[in-house]
């Protein structure tokens, strides 16, 4: 449960981002909102992007995406300023953690989906992060991940108007 400071804070966030769209209109400004920049003394930052999807299945190939706007503006940081992305891959139906740097599942084969809106590579490209689906395991993650999706689906129902009218016609 979120408490007063953080709705706060993602209202200041929303409202910055509002008005930082305002300004993409320039073709000179982007607008990049990774999961997260992890900074290792010793070494350049790095930006983590995480999805959380279930696999991609032939054809042509099994694999794991972004959608295509994400990779062209972390493809341009890598290229630009060499700040590298890697991405995460978390499977909710088989709990298989997937993992790789966007630059390296650039180079060779890829996808792009009939909508052109995602961009998916090979599984053979990823490597597998047993220790992080051990630390999912551990903390739930799964059973966690399932309740927030019932939830969300409840809430899909009970904003159809159909529905509603079923279910109060039925507690009369």
């Amino acid at each position: 449960m979120e408490n007063g400071k953080e709705i706060l804070g993602k209202l200041g966030e929303e409202a910055i981002l509002e008005y930082l769209k305002t300004k993409k209109k320039e073709k000179s400004f982007k607008i990049f909102r990774p999961d997260f920049i992890v900074k290792r003394k010793g070494y350049p930052p790095v930006i983590v992007e995480i999805k959380t999807q279930e696999r991609f299945y032939p054809p042509p190939f099994e694999g794991h995406g972004l959608p295509i706007h994400q990779v062209e503006n972390y493809m341009l940081l890598y290229k630009e300023e060499k700040i590298k992305c890697i991405l995460f891959i978390i499977e909710p139906d088989t709990g298989i953690v997937w993992g790789e740097y966007l630059h390296k599942l650039e180079e060779g084969e890829k996808f792009i989906t009939q909508n052109r809106r995602r961009v998916v590579y090979p599984l053979r490209k990823f490597k597998r992060f047993i220790e992080i689906e051990k630390l999912l395991k551990e903390n739930n993650f799964f059973i966690k991940l399932k309740k927030e999706y019932i939830k969300s689906e409840i809430i899909k129902k009970l904003e159809n108007e159909d529905f509603m009218k079923k279910i109060l016609k039925e507690l009369k």
